[in-house]
């Protein structure tokens, strides 16, 4: 009996070493997708339970479609989406690169004219108390004179 299991283990185990389980997402392919309908995209390399490559192209209407990777459809569309993301993204780094600029100078021209104003401020009231001091100073002296 003993033997009996063993053989059957034996067999179970070169079964599941010599089948292929492909649990891929794609099991059919679509030829081509409409660029204007693509929201995003994902690839998927050769992984151990499955052993193509696949493309899965998200749609604006919340489905998804495979597409065949070794066409030159698929590559050119792939190239596409790329490009544009790449595009997309550098425009938002340069927007958020101009107003981190744009902050940054206001921030200096608004310190610079605080500074300016302050120092002019300053220097008013220090004349005006000045001008003051010598005016009482100089209407005690003349009051005192005889």
């Amino acid at each position: 009996m003993n033997t009996a299991y063993q053989c059957i283990i034996l067999l179970t185990c070169i079964a599941n070493c010599t089948s292929q389980i492909v649990d891929c997402r794609c099991l059919k392919t679509s030829r081509s997708v409409k660029l204007a309908q693509v929201a995003d995209f994902r690839e998927y390399n050769p992984r151990p339970y499955c052993n193509k490559k696949e493309v899965i192209i998200m749609l604006k209407d919340g489905t998804s479609s495979c597409l065949d990777p070794n066409t030159n459809y698929t590559q050119a569309l792939l190239r596409t989406i790329k490009m544009q993301k790449k595009k997309l993204l550098a425009e938002r780094m340069n927007a958020k690169n101009s107003r981190t600029k744009t902050d940054t100078v206001s921030a200096k021209v608004s310190a610079t004219v605080s500074a300016t104003v302050s120092d002019t401020v300053s220097a008013t009231v220090s004349d005006t108390v000045l001008v003051t001091a010598s005016d009482s100073v100089s209407a005690t002296t003349s009051s005192t004179l005889p």
